[in-house]
C-alpha cells in the first residue's frame, strides 16, 4: 500500500483525468480522508486544498472505498472533530464509493458523495456540448492596450449593436461591447467593457502570437456567459447581440432555445451537478460540457414554462442592471424617474425602496420556482435546496444582496434601510453632477455629452429648451466656503430644484444631508471624488484639479473628461484660481483690521490657503495649462490621468501604475518620466 498527502486538483482537474483513471482503475483508494481548504494550521488561506488517502494496486475496482469528507472545518482541531464524527457509521460525512462507479462519471472525477440519484443522472443523460456550443473568447495579450471601460471612450467612436463582423466594419467604429468575467451576478449584466475591434480587428490580429483570437466567426452573437472564477454559485448571464468575448468569459451559442438552456443553467439543479464536475473554484469549457441534459426537448422548446421564467428573469435584472449610471444605457437617476410622477424626494426615496423590494421577492420566486422545476425534470427534489434565499438574488438594487454581511450576524431591517438611502443618495448627487457637466440632462433620457471636446453649444443643439442648463465652461469650483457664485453647491441646489421642485428645496436638502451624516459641501469636499472613483473603478471622468494632492485643498475644482479641450486648464487658472486668489487677499485685509482673536485666526487660516495656492499655481498649474496639454480619450483614462500629474487630486489606485504606464508605447499621448513630476 501507498499512503499520500497531496493537493486534492488531481481529484477534479481535466488535465489529470489519465492518472485518475489509472488510479481508479490499477490502484484503487482503500480510503481516503478529503480534507479541503485550512487542513494545516502553519498554511493559511484557501489557496492550499488538500487530501490524505491510502491506494492499493491490484485492488480490484469494484471493491467499495471509504471516503471522510471534512472540507468545511477551518482549523486543524476542527477537521480532527470531524473526522471523529465521520468515524461514526450514521455519519453523513462518511462515504462508500467504487472506483467503477467513478470512472463511469464525466472525467472519472473522484465525486464520491454522489448520491445513486445523481450518478444515475449523469449515466442517462447527454451531455451539454452535444447540444449546445461551450466557446471560448480571445485573448488580447495586452488587456491595458486592448480593452476600455465604456465611459472612458466617445460614444461616438463606440458601436453597441452590431450583429456581426461586416456590420462592426461598417460602423466604422473602434471600440466594441467586451464580455470580461466579473462578479456573481446571474440572468444579465456585468457589460463593463469595450475592446478595440477597428477596421475587424485589425490591430488585434497584427499582435499575434501575444494575442489569441478563438471563434471569431462568433462574435457579436447572442451567447449565455459565465465567469471562468468564481468563488461560490455560478451565475450564466445573457447577452444579446453586439459582444466579443474574453478567455475570461467563457459562451455558449445556442439559438432559439437560449433561454431554456439559461433557464437550466441557473437552477439549483446545474449548481448542484457543477459541483460534481468543478469541486475547485474554476468553471472551464469542458466541464460545463460535460453537464448531462436528461431530456433535449427541455432545452429545445421554447415555449416550455421555464422559457417564461427566464425571459422575465431576464427582463427584471435587464431593467436593474441600466438603473445604474455605469451601463451604458442607464436613463435617469430612479428617484428623479419617480420623483416626475409627483411627490418628493422623500416619496421617490420611499418608491425606489419599495419597488425594489417587490423586484427582489418577485425575482425570488421566480427562482424558487424555476428551480423546482428543473429538480422535478431532474428527480433531485430531495437533493437540492428549491428555495432560494434574498441575500442570494443578485440584483444591485436589492439591499439584502448589495450589503450581505460576509461574517457574523445579519443586519437589522434599519441598517439594509439605512445603507440603501445612503447610496441611493450617492447615485443622486452623482447623477447630478452628470447634469451639471451635460453629460445627461433632466429632459432627454440617456447620455448627451459623450463625445471628446463635447461644448455646451452641443448641449443645446440636442436639448433646445432645457428645464436645467449645464455649466457654461464646463469647470465648477468645490471650496469650503461660498467664493463663487456658480460654485458646485449653488449649482447643485439648482439642480434639485429643477428636479424635484423649488417648493421642495430645503427638505430635500435636509434629507439629503441626514442621510449623508454631513452637510453637503463638506460631502462635495471630502466625499464627492472618492465615491466616483470607486463608482467608475478607478477609471473616473469626472477629475478633481486641486491645489493639494489630497482632499483637504484649499482650491478645488471639478472638469468632466469629454469636456476637456487644451483651454480648459488656462480657465480654471484665469477665471477660479485667480479670482479666488484675489478674494483671499482682500479677505486677509478686511480682517486684519480686526482686533478679535477668531478673525485673526481666519486670517491666518486664509493667508495658509493664500500661500498654498500661489504655490500651486506657480509649480503646476501655470506650467501645464501653459501647455495646452491635449488628450486622447483612446488612450485611456489611466494614461490621460497620469499625464496631469501634480495638478489633479492624487488616486493612489492610479498613481501605483505610473512606471507601468511610462513604459507603454501605443498611446498617441505617451506618458513620458517628466509628466506629472514637479
Amino acid at each position: 500500500m501507498v499512503a499520500m498527502i497531496t493537493m486534492q486538483a488531481w481529484m477534479f482537474l481535466g488535465s489529470f483525468e489519465k492518472l485518475r483513471r489509472r488510479i481508479l482503475h490499477d490502484a484503487p483508494p482503500v480510503t481516503m480522508l478529503h480534507l479541503g481548504e485550512r487542513a494545516f494550521d502553519s498554511i493559511g488561506g484557501e489557496v492550499v486544498s488538500t487530501t490524505a488517502f491510502v491506494l492499493e494496486p491490484g485492488r480490484s475496482a469494484n471493491g467499495p472505498c471509504q471516503y471522510f469528507r471534512v472540507v468545511s472545518g477551518n482549523s486543524e482541531a476542527e477537521k480532527e472533530h470531524l473526522f471523529k464524527e465521520a468515524l461514526a457509521s450514521s455519519s453523513d460525512l462518511r462515504f462508500s464509493a467504487r472506483p467503477q462507479t467513478l470512472l463511469a462519471l464525466p472525467g472519472g472525477r473522484i465525486t464520491y458523495w454522489l448520491s445513486s440519484a445523481m450518478t444515475q443522472v449523469f449515466a442517462n443523460g447527454k451531455a451539454l456540448g452535444e447540444v449546445a456550443e461551450p466557446k471560448v473568447g480571445l485573448q488580447t495579450g495586452d488587456n491595458a492596450r486592448f480593452l476600455r471601460q465604456w465611459f472612458e471612450v466617445s460614444r461616438s467612436h463606440t458601436c453597441f449593436d452590431a450583429d456581426s463582423r461586416d456590420a462592426a466594419a461598417v460602423s466604422g467604429a473602434k471600440w466594441f461591447p467586451h464580455l470580461k468575467g466579473g462578479e456573481f451576478r446571474k440572468w444579465w449584466g456585468n457589460q463593463d467593457y469595450v475592446i478595440n475591434w477597428e477596421h475587424d480587428g485589425a490591430e488585434l490580429w497584427d499582435f499575434r502570437p501575444r494575442s489569441v483570437i478563438r471563434n471569431p466567426n462568433y462574435y457579436f452573437k447572442p451567447v449565455i456567459s459565465w465567469s471562468r472564477l468564481s468563488s461560490g454559485d455560478i451565475g450564466f448571464r445573457y447577452s444579446p447581440c453586439g459582444f466579443i468575448e474574453n478567455d475570461k468569459s467563457p459562451f455558449i451559442v445556442n439559438g432559439a432555445s437560449s433561454q431554456i438552456l439559461l433557464s437550466l443553467l441557473n437552477s439549483s439543479t446545474t449548481n448542484h451537478l457543477m459541483a460534481a464536475l468543478a469541486p475547485t473554484i474554476m468553471f472551464e469549457i469542458g466541464q460545463l460540457s460535460e453537464l448531462p441534459l436528461l431530456d433535449n426537448n427541455y432545452v429545445i422548446d421554447i415555449h416550455a414554462s421555464s422559457g417564461t421564467t427566464a425571459r422575465r428573469l431576464i427582463h427584471m435584472f435587464r431593467d436593474d442592471w441600466n438603473a445604474y449610471e455605469t451601463s451604458w444605457t442607464f436613463e435617469r437617476s430612479p428617484l428623479v424617474k419617480r420623483a416626475r410622477l409627483g411627490g418628493t424626494l422623500e416619496g421617490a426615496l420611499e418608491q425606489w425602496w419599495q419597488d425594489s423590494l417587490n423586484a427582489a421577492c418577485e425575482a425570488q420566486e421566480l427562482e424558487t420556482e424555476n428551480n423546482r422545476y428543473w429538480a422535478e425534470v431532474y428527480d433531485l427534489q430531495t437533493e437540492e435546496p428549491i428555495e432560494v434565499p434574498l441575500s442570494r438574488i443578485s440584483l444591485t438594487s436589492n439591499p439584502y444582496f448589495r450589503y450581505a454581511p460576509n461574517k457574523g450576524a445579519a443586519r437589522t431591517e434599519e441598517e439594509y434601510r439605512r445603507l440603501f438611502t445612503t447610496d441611493a443618495i450617492r447615485d443622486l448627487i452623482s447623477y447630478g453632477v452628470g447634469c451639471l457637466f451635460g453629460r445627461y440632462s433632466l429632459d432627454t433620457p440617456g447620455l448627451v455629452l459623450a463625445d471628446q471636446g463635447d461644448t455646451i453649444q452641443d448641449f443645446l443643439d440636442m436639448v433646445p429648451r432645457p428645464s436645467f442648463t449645464p455649466d457654461k465652461d464646463g469647470v465648477i469650483p468645490i471650496t469650503s466656503g461660498e467664493w463663487f457664485a456658480d460654485d458646485i453647491v449653488t449649482r447643485f441646489r439648482s439642480f434639485l430644484a429643477a428636479a424635484f421642485g423649488k417648493e421642495h428645496l430645503e427638505a430635500n436638502l435636509r434629507l439629503i444631508e441626514d442621510s449623508l451624516g454631513k452637510s453637503l459641501r463638506q460631502y462635495f469636499v471630502k466625499n464627492f471624488n472618492k465615491d466616483h472613483c470607486r463608482r467608475y473603478s478607478n477609471r473616473p471622468i469626472y477629475w478633481m484639479v486641486s491645489s493639494r494632492p489630497d482632499n483637504k485643498a484649499s482650491f478645488q475644482a471639478l472638469i468632466y473628461l469629454h469636456r476637456y479641450t487644451p483651454d480648459t486648464l488656462n480657465t480654471v487658472l484665469g477665471d477660479y484660481l485667480r479670482e479666488f486668489q484675489a478674494k483671499l487677499r482682500t479677505e486677509i485685509g478686511h480682517l486684519e483690521r480686526s482686533k478679535t482673536v477668531a478673525d485673526q485666526k481666519r486670517a491666518d487660516t486664509y493667508r495658509t490657503a493664500l500661500t498654498e495656492c500661489e504655490d500651486y499655481e506657480r509649480d503646476t498649474l501655470f506650467p501645464l495649462a501653459s501647455r495646452r496639454l491635449p488628450i486622447d480619450l483612446d488612450d485611456g483614462v489611466l494614461v490621460n490621468y497620469l499625464r496631469f500629474g501634480q495638478v489633479l487630486q492624487k488616486i493612489p489606485a492610479i498613481e501605483k501604475k505610473r512606471r507601468d504606464v511610462q513604459t507603454w508605447t501605443w498611446p498617441t499621448h505617451q506618458l513620458t518620466s517628466e509628466d506629472g513630476v514637479k
